[in-house]
């Protein structure tokens, strides 16, 4: 995003209500204006309006927020698109909040607390169509997949917890006297220092997870326990129920990282999701029949959309056409 300052401090104060009918007006001319214009209007208001500030904080400086905006955008230049979170000390500024999101790369950073607070919890949104990194305070790595949201509780002095909807690889750093836990909505898991994968989608029938190395506790909330050694690969269904399943091996499970996916007679029902969370289209099946088609193959969510779905109709073994229209995809038998 391309923006000079005095546009920047313009539309934040258009954003929060703090201009003039006149400047108002003046505002949304020049938005209307351009093509260019409106782009640059529409990603500055996704910024503000993805970030959550304390309704006590009544504070802010629209200078400080640009300069933090300006400095952080000229470090991304060199980074790797890798961030460590610390804990830190805020005096919440609303406009500085929103530069620390337009710099997260995808993440939402929610639930600032009032000035001089720590902050208790940090929530990552990782939006369709992206995959992130995050290393944590304690220097857990974490690899979030599209379309996944993880909340990070700190301050607790006996554990380090985090709450995961959606898709992550966790490389847990070793802390015997601080147990690490991620809860899902359908079951939670306790490790010490351990590497494993957690498919969690709320909307998918069965949950997965997978154990790299070291050994952990899976939990649901029925009360029922099980013990994982690496290598092993379990499914939660929607009544919490675990059932170990033969793992495909580590390279398909975790393919994703580097936008790879295998499947094995998998539903094109099941891929279409996959679509959906990695480009942020919508899929729909003009023959319902397609949907329960099984697949077999590869297919990476790197390349071009279309691309995708050519291969796909290309290799599926049975008639099929696509249409794209706006952003939906429409499959179809021949």
């Amino acid at each position: 995003m391309n923006i000079n300052r005095n546009i920047w401090n313009n539309l934040m104060k258009y954003f929060a209500g703090d201009l003039s009918d006149a400047e108002r007006e003046k505002t949304e001319l020049w938005v209307n204006s351009s093509s260019a214009n409106k782009k640059v209007f529409e990603e500055v208001k996704m910024i503000f309006d993805s970030c959550e500030i304390a309704e006590t904080s009544t504070k802010y400086n629209v200078d400080e927020a640009w300069s933090k905006f300006d400095q952080w955008m000229q470090a991304e230049k060199t980074s790797q698109r890798q961030y460590k979170i610390r804990q830190l000390t805020y005096s919440v500024l609303k406009y500085a909040a929103v530069v620390i999101l337009a710099v997260s790369i995808g993440f939402g950073i929610s639930n600032f607390i009032s000035e001089k607070q720590e902050i208790a919890e940090i929530t990552f949104n990782v939006p369709k169509g992206h995959r992130s990194d995050v290393v944590l305070q304690d220097g857990t790595k974490v690899m979030l997949n599209s379309g996944s949201e993880m909340r990070v509780v700190y301050n607790h002095a006996s554990e380090r917890r985090v709450i995961l909807s959606g898709e992550a690889w966790f490389d847990v750093a070793h802390d015997s006297q601080k147990p690490f836990f991620v809860d899902t909505e359908r079951f939670s898991v306790e490790v010490i220092g351990t590497a494993f994968n957690i498919k969690s989608y709320p909307e998918d029938a069965l949950n997965h997870f997978y154990l790299s190395e070291g050994s952990v506790q899976l939990r649901n909330f029925k009360g029922d326990n099980l013990l994982l050694n690496p290598g092993q690969y379990v499914a939660i269904s929607s009544d919490e129920s675990f059932t170990l399943k033969t793992s495909p091996g580590e390279q398909t499970l975790l393919s994703w990282k580097e936008g790879r996916y295998y499947f094995r007679m998998e539903p094109l029902s099941e891929i279409a999701k996959l679509i959906e969370r990695a480009y942020g289209l919508e899929v729909e099946f003009a023959t319902p029949e397609i949907a329960m088609e099984k697949y077999t193959g590869s297919l990476s969510v790197d390349d071009h959309v279309s691309d995708l779905i050519k291969k796909l109709v290309l290799t599926s073994g049975f008639p099929m056409e696509y249409t794209i229209e706006d952003r939906k995809i429409i499959l179809s038998s021949q």
